[in-house]
């Protein structure tokens, strides 16, 4: 709409919102995970759905008579960082010789261990947790250690533990919306990881994209809402469409079989460890 000035006013939206939908979420097929210290998944939907539970989030969409519904981990790429604060002294000093992202290298030990990492689980709830499972008592948990675990099967396990947690909330939103999802967009600092972006593909069985500048966050969103409101683009979907995708992975059917087998463990791990957690919660209150 038009301004006193010459200048020109258009609607603009949440900061998440604007993420999710800039980065490739623009409809019911189209997923957005964002790995920052915490993780969201997020899917545009036409209508609202039943959230009894509260575990998801609604909000109104940027695109006309839509919603845009998420769910957020609170340790996503926090997992990965508390592991380099942790228990990567070595990889620290690699990389400051070499002039390296720390993370870079623990990506490449990562590839060293086989998919599945040895049989060691790993469960992000480092902060407690906010969904699929709202638990302040949870923790992070490694399972499956053995002696003949080794480092990089450790890394690898953090990598995949946080995919397997983000799958549950995709599978979530995919079930409550009953969505068809062909395509994960990804975003974030986790994004720049090759092996994590494969693990992604391979966990959830679709292509995965990164699309360029989507790093910036809400304020590309903001601006591609800007360029609608001047008339680059009719639409969000069109702008969205134009962006230029940098990273491309395919899933692989025989690794997505056998991650299959994996999810359905991790995804019992939490009920049986429920009572232990909230009995290490009660003794650290006496």
């Amino acid at each position: 709409m038009g301004g006193g000035g010459g200048g020109a006013v258009g609607g603009g939206g949440g900061d998440a919102v604007l993420q999710l939908a800039a980065s490739g979420s623009t409809s019911p097929n189209k997923l957005c995970i964002l790995i920052g210290t915490s993780g969201v998944v997020g899917l545009t939907v036409d209508e609202y759905f039943e959230n009894s539970e509260g575990i998801l989030q609604f909000y109104c969409n940027v695109m006309p008579r839509r919603w845009m519904v998420f769910g957020c981990t609170l340790a996503a790429g926090g997992s990965l960082e508390w592991f380099r604060e942790a228990l990567a002294d070595s990889e620290e000093a690699v990389a400051r010789l070499c002039g390296r992202s720390a993370f870079d290298i623990l990506s490449e030990e990562a590839q060293q261990a086989p998919l599945g990492s040895k049989g060691v689980f790993f469960l992000p709830y480092l902060a407690g947790e906010r969904a699929p499972h709202t638990d302040p008592n949870a923790r992070g948990v490694f399972i499956g250690l053995s002696l003949s675990t080794r480092k990089p099967d450790i890394v690898r396990s953090v990598l995949e533990g946080v995919a397997y947690s983000l799958r549950s909330l995709g599978d979530m939103l995919r079930r409550k919306s009953r969505s068809e999802i062909r395509e994960v967009y990804i975003s974030g600092g986790g994004a720049l990881s090759n092996i994590w972006r494969q693990i992604f593909a391979d966990v959830f069985g679709v292509r995965v994209r990164v699309l360029k500048y989507s790093e910036k966050g809400g304020s590309l969103g903001a601006a591609l809402l800007a360029g609608i409101g001047i008339g680059i683009w009719k639409r969000l979907e069109d702008a969205v469409e134009s962006l230029e995708i940098i990273h491309e992975n395919d899933y692989n059917p025989e690794n997505h079989e056998k991650y299959e087998r994996l999810f359905r463990v991790y995804e019992k791990l939490y009920p049986i460890l429920k009572p232990a957690f909230d009995l290490i919660a009660e003794e650290a209150q006496t």
